[in-house]
Parts: C-alpha cells; structure tokens; sequence
C-alpha cells in the first residue's frame, strides 16, 4: 500500500515537472505590423531619434537604467547594444541597427549615403527576461524584433512630414501567455501612441 501511495506521488511529480518545462520552453509566435503619420518631423529626426536608445525610456516606462555594451558603425549605419533594467526582477537586452537610406537594390531606390535622408530603416532585437522572486532560476524571456521603415510623408520634401511602418514579430512563454502578458499588438500600438505624442 505505501508503495502504491509513493508510486502515485512519484507519477505526480513527474507530470507536474514536466508541465513546468512546457511552460519555460513552449514559445507563442506573435506577429503584428503597424503604420503612424508624423506630420511636425522630418525623416531624418524621427528615425535618429528612434536610433537612440536614451529615448525609449520615454516612450516604455518599463526601461529602466541602461549601459552600453558594445557599438559599431560608420556614416550610413551604426548598431549598438544595450543592457537595461526593466523591474525589480526583470532584465532586458535591446540590440539596434540604424541604416540610412534605402537597402542596396530596394526597388530601384537610392543606397545608403551619409547625411539626412528621406529613407531610414532600424531593426530592434529585444528580449527581456523575467523571473521568480527569491530563485535566481528560471528565467522567462520574451523575445521581440521590430523592423521599422521611416519615409518621407505623403505631401513628400521637408514639409511634408514622416510616414513609419514597422513590423514586429516575437515570442512568449506558456507562462506568460497564459497570464495574459504576451500581447505584442498591445505593447506595439502603445509604443507608436507614445511616439506620436513625443513628437
């Protein structure tokens, strides 16, 4: 009888950790596109603006204290990469890439050239993890990539404002998702109302 009892706690166990590896290692794909008229900015101060992560505290309030970990660049491109804080339990890492002008061969469009610029294009790689008070293990990460184009507006030349369009696609654990913490058309609409209204 008591080997029965510890075989069923035993059975017990096992599904309840494996449940628990599920929750850190099945990841929920999201995607979601956005587009916003800035029509007070020019390109060129809407997407330096974006490319400099001193910024993004504003338009987040999760961002906290950040540092620089590395960077790279030249005229037409930088990338840089950031470790910040974004909780009491929370840890985040943003990687940017800023690019201006058009990619070489984009539909007949002009290449990168150093000065302002009509055409910018960033990509974000973010991924913020999360864990458990009073464990240091496990981690819960979400993962996001955001793909951002910045052009001239629709009356085109200095007056005629920014248009952007981006595309965001990213991952959340079981866990987040279940908790209702894992909308990235949410966080993505918030950040381009946050933006408009800096600007």
């Amino acid at each position: 009888m008591l080997m029965r009892r510890w075989g069923r706690r035993a059975r017990w166990c096992v599904w309840v950790l494996a449940a628990a590896a599920a929750a850190l290692l099945v990841r929920v794909p999201q995607e979601a596109r956005g587009a916003a008229q800035f029509p007070r900015t020019t390109p060129h101060a809407l997407a330096h603006a974006l490319a400099d992560f001193s910024a993004h505290p504003r338009l987040d309030p999760h961002i906290g204290a950040w540092t620089v970990e590395e960077e790279a660049g030249n005229y037409t491109w930088w990338r840089y990469a950031v470790r910040y804080a974004c909780g009491a339990r929370c840890e985040g890492r943003a990687v940017l890439q800023h690019e201006v002008g058009a990619p070489p061969g984009a539909g007949g469009r002009r290449s990168p050239r150093h000065g302002p610029a009509d055409e910018h294009r960033l990509l974000l790689a973010d991924s913020r993890c999360t864990r458990l008070p009073l464990l240091p293990w496990p981690w819960f990460c979400d993962d996001t990539e955001v793909e951002t184009s910045i052009e001239a507006g629709a009356g085109g030349g200095a007056g005629g404002g920014a248009r952007l369009r981006e595309r965001a696609r990213g991952s959340c654990g079981a866990l987040h998702a279940l908790l209702g913490r894992c909308d990235l058309r949410e966080r993505r609409a918030r950040w381009l109302r946050a933006l408009q209204e800096h600007f």
